[in-house]
């Protein structure tokens, strides 16, 4: 049997070889990102120190979007089929493919998304706002460095003009990290910690804290982790990695769409700010409420699939 040696390790043995497998695909991906940029943005792709940190030439905000394609798929898609391909002679059911969802599940999944929308921005706010000790100032400046330099890159992103290019952002933003990050996190890091545990939540909620802390947005942490748990409890709930992809492509792009139309002037509400700000409690307590009403439709739909 191929791979048997690798097939018999143990969970946090794979959960390392895992890391192994991420590092040389990002590398490779990395070599392969170069060798398609330099027909089309030459050698300053190399050269150029400050070609990948300057984001008010068009031309230049290409480029790296090309690279955050490829690297993407480097870092989540290909190191998630790789350790399937791997650890099993059933690549789709390793992965969670080979199970249909109901639609209904669908539905409520992204009547989540939306109606989560305040509490999960609310809870964003009350995490930029926490302060570490000062004896951690640097530490602290240095988060919210990271976190303004993401900002800045993402803004770049959105900011668009054209259907052809919301598209490509949607495809971007939205589908490659709902199918990868689904994939290598709820498909692969989550079953690893399954298997450390009987108890179903210790597993969906340490993968959604790797998965929260891997985006090196801080100040985003906790709601990226409510988020991230909600996915893998749509896993588990399903058992088809599908549901917790559509629900992460409908997250995504949903916010894409909605800044597109910011940004045009179309609308001049900002959907990172519902639900924020003071006198937000009859907008924060519908959030949650409606949001584990169908939560738990979910719950009872799947209960009743198996049944």
């Amino acid at each position: 049997m191929k791979f048997e040696i690798l097939r018999n390790m143990s969970a946090p043995a794979k959960l390392f070889f895992t890391l192994l497998i991420m590092v040389s695909c990002i590398l490779l991906f990395f070599l392969i990102g170069l060798i398609v940029a330099i027909p089309f943005w030459g050698t300053e792709v190399i050269t150029d120190q400050g070609f990948f940190s300057d984001f008010t030439n068009p031309e230049r905000i290409n480029a790296i979007k090309c690279f955050q394609v490829i690297q993407h798929i480097g870092m989540f898609v290909a190191p998630a089929f790789v350790m399937a391909w791997i650890f099993s002679d059933r690549i789709s059911e390793y992965l969670y493919f080979n199970r249909k969802i109901n639609p209904r599940s669908i539905l409520l999944a992204c009547l989540v998304i939306l109606v989560a929308n305040p509490a999960i921005n609310k809870l964003g706010e009350l995490n930029a706002s926490l302060q570490l000790p000062e004896a951690l100032s640097g530490v602290e400046n240095w988060m919210r460095n990271a976190e303004e330099n993401a900002k800045e890159i993402t803004q770049s992103f959105l900011f668009v003009d054209g259907i052809d290019a919301l598209l490509f952002n949607i495809f971007m933003l939205g589908f490659l990290p709902g199918l990868g990050e689904e994939l290598l996190f709820r498909g692969v890091i989550q079953k690893y910690f399954g298997q450390l545990s009987k108890n179903i939540h210790w597993p969906i909620w340490i993968t959604a804290a790797i998965f929260s802390a891997l985006h090196f947005q801080f100040y985003g942490f906790l709601p990226r982790l409510v988020l991230g748990a909600l996915f893998g409890y749509l896993l588990v709930w399903s058992g088809s990695i599908w549901l917790p992809i559509i629900a992460h492509f409908f997250n995504n792009s949903s916010a894409v769409v909605f800044y597109y139309y910011y940004n045009k002037g179309i609308t001049n509400l900002d959907p990172e700010l519902i639900g924020t700000g003071e006198n937000q409690g009859l907008w924060i307590t519908g959030s949650l409420l409606l949001s584990s009403i169908f939560i738990y439709a979910i719950f009872k739909t799947e209960q009743q699939k198996d049944s």
